[in-house]
């Protein structure tokens, strides 16, 4: 991907994927909007995104640790 587009042309009923890396050092929950302008219009357009950041843990329930 290059990283000096800074404009897409999407012609009608045209779809572009997003690609979006999320990293964290803290667990927790994290929000943020990403907005978009199309020209010609008045007003942005915003993406809300949400992830969630946990570290790995083992399954506490004992059917699943101990095996019969």
């Amino acid at each position: 991907m290059n990283n000096s587009i800074t404009r897409w042309i999407l012609q009608p009923k045209e779809t572009k994927k997003l690609f979006i890396k999320f990293f964290s050092k803290n667990i927790g929950a994290y929000d943020q909007v990403l907005q978009f302008e199309i020209v010609g219009a008045y007003r942005p357009f915003n993406l809300n995104l949400n992830a969630i950041c946990e570290f790995p843990t083992i399954n506490s329930n004992y059917k699943n640790l101990f095996m019969a």
